[in-house]
């Protein structure tokens, strides 16, 4: 799983092959989401998203702060 969570050409082919299942065209749709995600993992501070995700769960956990 870290492999995922590091790799942004695998988060774009991920990306691609979501869009591709919502587009008709399916090489297009990984190919636009692959070069999109490698775009913006190197343009922009990408959160982690397992991170924040874990990070929300585990305060849902613990209720809410006095």
């Amino acid at each position: 799983m870290d492999l995922v969570n590091s790799s942004p050409f695998l988060k774009g082919f991920l990306a691609g092959y979501v869009l591709s299942r919502l587009c008709s065209s399916a090489i297009l749709g990984v190919a636009l989401g692959t070069l999109t995600g490698i775009y913006a993992a190197q343009n922009y501070e990408v959160p982690n998203i397992e991170t924040s995700l874990r990070d929300f769960l585990n305060s849902l956990k613990k209720g809410p702060s006095d």
